[in-house]
């Protein structure tokens, strides 16, 4: 498995944060520079998902997510049954941020309300 570079990993990020926020995500306005994760939620079919971006991605490519409503989130979506959790890890350094911004965006596409927030680049 390659090791990510910074520079991928913060390329991934980038473009995450801005593929959730054209999702309709919410960047959280507490997240602190010195934080380790980007912070976002999502208001989804079955409720408000927080979201954290690893900044320092170094071996896979990774955003851990997790349903508020786990009850209601477990019935519709393929997530932890007891915690609500909706993570995507996937990649290393050898895979392309192409490819990986199409998984971000299969990944949590299939959760929103409203097809009118699905983002203009598909």
């Amino acid at each position: 498995m390659k090791r990510i570079t910074k520079k991928q990993s913060n390329a991934f990020v980038t473009d995450a944060v801005a593929t959730l926020i054209e999702m309709g995500g919410i960047r959280s306005e507490d997240n602190r520079a010195k934080s380790s994760y980007v912070e976002l939620s999502l208001e989804t079919l079955v409720g408000k998902l927080n979201i954290k971006i690893e900044k320092e991605n170094v071996y896979t490519f990774t955003i851990f997510s997790r349903f508020v409503d786990v009850q209601k989130a477990k019935f519709l979506v393929d997530c932890n049954p007891y915690s609500g959790k909706y993570n995507l890890h996937k990649g290393d350094g050898n895979t392309k941020l192409k490819s990986l911004n199409e998984m971000v965006r299969d990944h949590f596409m299939c959760l929103l309300p409203n097809t009118n927030l699905i983002p203009k680049k598909l």
